[in-house]
């Protein structure tokens, strides 16, 4: 319809994916069009359709549902009322279903209070992928030790916020990410970092804040003025 939103390039790829898993997608969801085949609702699905058929060279059915006398307005007044699943509806959805995974997820929300992506990664630093979230693939890998994850964290929270006089946001994902890469490795001492922290603190201000510029400056903390230097990064 002339005049309906825009499509957003990231949805039809998200919802071209869902669609390789069931081809009868919209046998669910099916699109709303009036009585001229205009689409009312669903033109991200119709085109990820066409996305996946152009990929594939398959032409599943789509399911619709056609109501008389439908205008642009009913279009905009769907849209603004639309609102995608945020991961905690996932989470919940999965676990009214019995999945102890998303369960757990949600106690440690709860608990943290951290944003998703961190979370989720804290929780599941191999396996972890935004699409297998929201398809129910999710899997805490070790809950004990992304317990205590969280509880390094805050402690070299809590040592940025004592060194700092303008703390840098270490609950932000970029940081947050560097310091689980850092703590992965064997060789990681909770005591070593936090002092190293109290010590040098300021250099973390100089960095830029990216997941792989933070790590290296984590590392660089680390070691300084240490004899016996540690490779953390891979």
């Amino acid at each position: 319809m002339s005049g309906n939103r825009d499509r957003n390039k990231v949805q039809v790829k998200r919802l071209a994916k869902l669609i390789a898993t069931n081809p009868e997608f919209t046998k669910l969801s099916p699109i709303l069009v009036n009585e001229k085949m205009e689409i009312i609702d669903g033109q991200h699905r119709v085109e990820a359709f066409m996305a996946y058929s152009k990929e594939t060279g398959q032409t599943p059915a789509i399911y619709y549902v056609k109501r008389e006398g439908l205008t642009l307005n009913d279009a905009r007044s769907l849209n603004s009322g639309s609102k995608p699943w945020s991961p905690k509806d996932y989470a919940e959805a999965y676990k009214k279903m019995g999945n102890k995974n998303y369960a757990l997820y949600l106690a440690f929300l709860s608990e943290t209070g951290l944003n998703y992506d961190i979370l989720a990664r804290y929780l599941s630093p191999s396996d972890y992928s935004v699409q297998g979230f929201r398809e129910g693939k999710f899997t805490v890998s070790d809950a004990e030790k992304s317990k205590l994850w969280f509880k390094q964290l805050d402690e070299v929270g809590a040592a940025i916020d004592d060194s700092m006089v303008d703390p840098i946001d270490w609950d932000h994902r970029s940081f947050a990410l560097a310091l689980l890469e850092v703590m992965e490795s064997p060789e990681y001492e909770q005591t070593r970092m936090v002092s190293q922290i109290e010590a040098h603190a300021r250099l973390l201000r100089t960095v830029d804040m990216r997941t792989s510029d933070m790590a290296t400056a984590l590392q660089k903390i680390y070691n300084k003025g240490h004899a016996n230097r540690v490779l953390l990064l891979a």
